[in-house]
Order: C-alpha cells, then structure tokens, then sequence
C-alpha cells in the first residue's frame, strides 16, 4: 500500500470497514524495492494483496471487491441485489473518466491549466448527475464500492486543485461537497485519510510549474496573548520534534498583523470579525475560528502527528482541567497588564484557583518535568503559557512563590529554540501601549 496513492486507499477503506486483517507494507512510488516489483506487481503499481500461497491480486476495485466477499455479510459494499450492483458499476463507469480528467488538470502546464479544468468541469458534472438522489452516498442510501472506489479521489482532487489550479470544486459542485464530507464520516474514510497538507505536498512533484496557494491565514496583534496561543502552537507542529515530514520546511500558514481599538481597519471589521476581535484563523477552505483556544486545538487535531493532544484520555482530561482553572485567573493577569502595576495581590478567589492550576500541573506528569505531561509542550502549555509568562515578567517571584512548577515551565518555553521567540521579552512586552 501507499498513504499517497488513491487506488491504494481503496483496499485500505474497505479493510478497515470490514474488519479485514492483513499485515500492511508501506510501498514507496519513488523507490519501490525490486522484491516488490519482481515478486508482487511487474506493473510496479500500488495496492496489492499477496495470499498464503503466493498469488497476488493487484487491482484496487477488485481487491476491494475480494475483501468484502470473504468478511462478515454485514454492511456489504457489493450487495447481493442486481439493480444496486448495476447502479455501482454506473456510478464507477462515469467516475473513472472524472477522476483522470482531474489529474490532468493537476498534471497540466500553467497555460494549459484552464482548458483541463473546462475539461474536468464537464466530467464532474456527469458525476453529480450519476449521484444518488435520496442521499449523500454515491449510490442508494449506503456505504458501497461506488464511495470505496470514489471517495479517495474526491478527497485528495478537494485540496490539492485548489492549491495548484485555484480551482475549488467543493464551490462548484454542492452534491460532490456533501459527497466527500458523508464519506469521510464513515470511520474506515476518516481513518485512512491523511489530513489534506499530506496530499498537497505529496502531490508537488506532479504539479510542475504551478505553486502551491493552500494557505492558513492567521489574523493576530502584536502583544496578544490570545494570539500568541496560536502562534505557539503552530511553531511547535511545524518545527518541534515530531513534526511530520510533509509539513518540514513548508510554509501553510501567513499571518496579518492586524492592529487593536481604532488602529483596527475597517475592511477588518466588516469581513472578518465583527466583534473587533483578534486572532482570527482563516482555514483554506475560507471558514473563520474566532476563537483562539479553537483555533489552537482545531490545528493540534488536524496535525495529531505532531503529538499536542495525549492520546491517553485521563490525560486530555488533565489538559482541559488544568486550562480552565487556569483561565479563571487570566482575567486578574489581564487587568494588572493594564494597570502596569508590580504591587498586586491576587484576591482570594483568583488565588484559590491559580493554586488549584499549579496543583493539576505538578500532578499531571513525572517529576523533574518541563512542561504538563513531560519534557514536550502539549496543546495545553500553549493555551496557557503566553499568559503565565506574562504574570511571570509582571510579578517574578510572587507568582514563583505560589506556582512554582508552572514558573518552570514558562522559564524553559523562554529558552525554548522552537517557540520561545515567540514569548515577548518583559522589556518589550511592558514598553507596549495596548
């Protein structure tokens, strides 16, 4: 198999929806190992299945079509009734030339790119028409071979025309949107699929001269902690120790630097967010998170790779926990920002609950620890870190008196080669007019 390949996702969807079990073998397309290519497919393609006795089957729709004739008869891809059968090889009759008009348009010369889109236009139109009538499935009101065989395609073509032709067909075509989006919330989609930058870096070496335009926007000020929960986070993904190949040295995210009160532009305010209110990310699709804690854990889900948000639930748990009462000091924090004053005592109930923080973070990892559950920031640290540094620099060793494990970790983000530009140095940050 191959993360890259469509044809290859085939076999993977339906192994998963049918709880198939086989040992899988990551093939690359760049440099397949010649056992591989004498032993297993001479065609030098992906999927392919080798049984027991030595033969191979190498043909997506029909390894996928295998796998559901030999697994449990329920949620049957190919159902044993004759009009639903000859529904899905319609479907796939009009979905093959589509989907190879499609890599055309990816394939094609920037001055050719427009005739293949005309060209794709016209073979995806036959597929809504094709599509099912009383549902978001391809065919009928079900999972079947038709979405295994379609859905990888649509998924992949979704992002990676929009980054290299600018040509959104989600836009275009409503009935393929809500075609894609149904898939993916079948688990064996979801669960097979890559999140989209894999496909848009992954598919670089076919678009020739064309650039990539898939981009994040971040919309932030200068001095905002709010921002800063998104900035730090997304410094981590891109660049921290387990950052994923496909995002190294790669650059999805811009940033707007949006100024606060009456410096904020009006053009800001209208299309943007009403509320006057920053950060903003604006997601390659065009949709708008307006909260920053959303934002920093939308972008954390979509790169899991890079190992933000535990895997182990009791410690997830932990995270939200130790965020929101760290969160209900942040208001006291806020306000001595702004009085630029260093005499200030936390009254008794923001005092209780920044004990209770420093509590849940000395509990919540090994000792001898850097940040919440380890020596790696979490999503956690950086919901919560741009604030804590500002108490930090504004009440030094009143604040290490009360929490110092949290004083700690703000310490070590500071020095942090990753995101610890990104804190604001006290001078800068107490020289600011806000």
């Amino acid at each position: 198999s191959n993360k890259i390949c469509p044809f290859a996702q085939r076999s993977m969807i339906a192994a998963a929806h049918k709880n198939y079990k086989a040992e899988q073998v990551e093939i690359s397309l760049a440099d397949m190992p010649e056992w591989y290519k004498k032993e297993i497919n001479p065609r030098e393609q992906v999927p392919a299945i080798q049984f027991p006795d030595g033969t191979c089957l190498t043909e997506s729709a029909l390894i996928a079509q295998y796998i559901d004739s030999v697994t449990e008869p329920k949620d049957l891809l190919f159902p044993a009734n004759a009009e639903i059968r000859r529904q899905i090889r319609a479907f796939n009759t009009v979905a093959e030339p589509a989907q190879w008009a499609c890599y055309a348009v990816i394939w094609a010369k920037a001055e050719e790119t427009e005739a293949k889109i005309n060209a794709a236009r016209v073979a995806l139109a036959k597929v809504e028409k094709a599509m099912s009538t009383t549902s978001n499935y391809a065919v009928g009101s079900s999972f079947t071979l038709a979405d295994v065989n379609f859905a990888p395609f649509i998924i992949r073509f979704s992002s990676t025309l929009k980054a290299y032709s600018g040509w959104d067909i989600a836009k275009e075509f409503p009935r393929i949107l809500a075609f894609r989006d149904q898939a993916l919330t079948v688990p064996a989609v979801a669960t097979t699929t890559p999140p989209a930058e894999f496909f848009i870096s992954s598919y670089a070496g076919y678009a020739g001269d064309k650039k990539n335009t898939w981009k994040y926007h971040l919309y932030r000020a200068v001095g905002c902690p709010y921002c800063e929960r998104v900035e730090l986070t997304w410094a981590q993904i891109t660049k921290g120790a387990h950052t994923p190949d496909y995002l190294k040295d790669k650059d999805y995210l811009t940033e707007e630097v949006v100024g606060l009160g009456s410096k904020m532009p009006e053009i800001y305010k209208m299309f943007v967010n009403p509320d006057e209110e920053v950060p903003v990310l604006r997601l390659p699709s065009g949709a708008l998170i307006t909260s920053s804690e959303q934002a920093a854990t939308y972008l954390a889900e979509q790169f899991a790779e890079a190992g933000l948000i535990p895997t182990d639930q009791q410690k997830t748990l932990a995270g939200r926990w130790y965020v929101d009462a760290a969160s209900r000091v942040f208001g006291e924090i806020g306000s001595n920002i702004v009085n630029r004053t260093k005499d200030f005592e936390f009254p008794a109930e923001a005092l209780a609950e920044l004990k209770l923080s420093e509590k849940t973070f000395a509990a919540s990892g090994p000792a001898g620890k850097t940040y919440l559950f380890g020596n790696e920031p979490s999503l956690y640290d950086f919901l919560t870190l741009p604030f804590f540094h500002r108490a930090y620099v504004l009440l030094g060793d009143k604040l290490t008196a009360i929490a110092p494990t949290i004083v700690k970790s703000v310490e070590a983000a500071r020095k942090d080669s990753v995101f610890g530009s990104r804190l604001m140095a006290a001078e800068e940050f107490l020289k600011q007019d806000h």
